[in-house]
């Protein structure tokens, strides 16, 4: 009677194994036989999504870069006060983005003014990052202070498990010369990534 036993379990745990393997390989070719021209045209429409938002965040950017309290920041007497009035600025630009129709209604994650040296002046929402080189690894970031011009581009940070569309803008002193560059970043989640595409 034992041996009747075993023997029906063991045909109903292979049938239900074969079972669970065709049904996973019937799952796997449909999500391997994606047509390749599909997944093209869905990158590219990515992509033409990410620049649109980046040029659009640009624009809003220089606005905010070219308000002489941006400016002011870099003329604070100490390196206190000038972290100190660049998170007021931060959080006053952080705000103002998340009610902006030209960012689409994404509220950033991140807002910082960033010197000429490629080193963090302050941020919004806290005293984090103050005095961290972002230039090294975001070169972008140096070329767009160099250049004196508006850019864009995809930020990602696997320390701190971060993709983020970052768009930044340069901050001209009275004279002209640039000051440094006024940043937002706005994550690049699965949801919004799946949503442009």
């Amino acid at each position: 009677m034992r041996v009747k036993i075993i023997a029906l379990f063991s045909v109903i745990v292979l049938a239900v194994a074969g079972l669970g393997f065709a049904l996973s390989a019937a799952a796997v070719t449909k999500v391997a036989a994606t047509d390749p021209a599909a997944v093209s045209r869905a990158l590219g429409a990515a992509v033409a999504q990410l620049e649109v938002e980046g040029l659009s965040a640009e624009r809003w950017l220089a606005s905010k870069a070219a308000d002489p309290a941006t400016a002011a920041v870099f003329a604070a007497g100490t390196e206190k006060a000038k972290a100190e009035a660049a998170t007021a600025v931060c959080n006053s630009i952080s705000d103002a983005a998340a009610k902006a129709p030209d960012l689409l209604g994404i509220r950033p994650a991140l807002v910082m003014l960033v010197g000429t040296d490629g080193k963090v002046v302050g941020r919004d929402g806290s005293s984090l990052m103050r005095g961290d080189g972002v230039g090294t690894p975001y070169p972008s970031l140096m070329a767009a202070i160099a250049a004196g011009t508006p850019m864009s581009d995809v930020w990602v940070n696997r320390d701190r498990n971060e993709q983020m569309l970052a768009s930044y803008a340069p901050v001209r002193g009275p004279d002209g010369k640039v000051l440094g560059d006024l940043v937002v970043g706005r994550s690049l989640n699965d949801d919004r990534l799946g949503a442009a595409t």
